[in-house]
């Protein structure tokens, strides 16, 4: 660095210009150095970072979601873009047990039903009927579990919703994946009639930018 500012201080004529003068050039140059120094390291950081915001990692669209109290998820909807690779994780923060179906658009309530007719093979299953409006499934976790599944994102463009058919909780435990590849224009969470509105909705419920 010494030599850097030796031969720019040469070049820029500061040793014939007034001592003020001279200090303001010389910080100047310090700071053109240190910013070329830092400037690889701080975009590392920033695309580090870019890659655990829980957006999209190597081209997978990653989708955080939580079980909490009250028999809900903590995020409502989420978006995904038609045949997009996905890593849907469902981590268990509740006290009860809970799974998480993806089901054809407007097949949530049967996919519940036909849970409920599991009878004593629904725990062997995680309580994932057999059946064609199932997409993905993730099976039932206990408190504090976490797992993970990776899927390709449907082609047609709709609303796709995910439930805990756990027995007695797909009634109101649910949400909904919209799979568009426009991203804006979806209804306000409160007036969204594809998510629970059992409670007053906070903002941070809504995952549709992208969470």
């Amino acid at each position: 660095m010494s030599q850097v500012l030796q031969r720019f201080w040469a070049l820029s004529g500061m040793n014939h210009g007034p001592r003020p003068m001279r200090w303001c050039l010389c910080l100047a140059a310090l700071g053109v150095v240190w910013l070329g120094a830092i400037g690889p390291v701080a975009a590392h950081a920033a695309d580090k970072g870019d890659a655990q915001s829980g957006e999209e990692n190597a081209g997978v669209r990653v989708v955080k979601l939580k079980a909490v109290g009250g028999l809900q998820y903590d995020k409502k909807r989420f978006i995904v873009q038609p045949g997009a690779k996905v890593r849907l994780e469902l981590r268990n923060t509740d006290t009860m047990m809970h799974n998480l179906v993806i089901t054809e658009p407007g097949g949530r309530l049967g996919v519940v039903n036909a849970a409920l007719r599991m009878g004593k093979d629904g725990p062997d299953r995680g309580y994932i009927p057999d059946s064609d409006e199932v997409l993905q499934g993730i099976g039932v976790l206990g408190p504090g579990q976490t797992k993970a599944i990776e899927f390709t994102a449907p082609q047609a463009e709709g609303v796709y919703p995910y439930v805990c058919t756990f027995p007695g909780h797909g009634f109101i435990m649910y949400g909904a994946m919209y799979v568009r590849t426009d991203r804006e224009g979806l209804p306000p969470l409160a007036e969204d009639p594809n998510v629970p509105h059992q409670d007053a909705m906070a903002a941070g419920d809504d995952a549709t930018a992208e969470n």
